[in-house]
């Protein structure tokens, strides 16, 4: 059996390990562009770090809507979020983000 207090745990163990990982890869960024001798490569790597930090906000519902075997809604809701992220993608990329 699954409480409350379990998914409490869960969520903030995701949030410590995403916080460090995060912040590991924003303090090696300034490295890894000059070790590829390329300067995209910090804010690139920045901000794709910034999903470590995302993670545990969608993983805990997603976690609990299979638990409860509502199959239907986990569909929906990943469709409509690679629809949206999609479309930013495509959005950003047209002016040259």
């Amino acid at each position: 059996d699954v409480t409350p207090r379990d998914f409490d745990v869960a969520f903030t163990i995701q949030l410590a390990i995403g916080v460090a990982i995060f912040a590991s890869f924003y303090v090696i960024a300034p490295w890894f562009a000059e070790w590829f001798e390329d300067p995209v490569y910090e804010p690139l790597l920045r901000l794709s770090a910034i999903t470590f930090l995302l993670r545990p906000l969608m993983n805990q519902h997603l976690t609990w809507l299979h638990r409860e075997m509502r199959f239907k809604e986990t569909a929906v809701r990943s469709a409509f979020s690679s629809a949206i992220s999609g479309t930013v993608s495509i959005v950003m990329a047209a002016p040259g983000f």
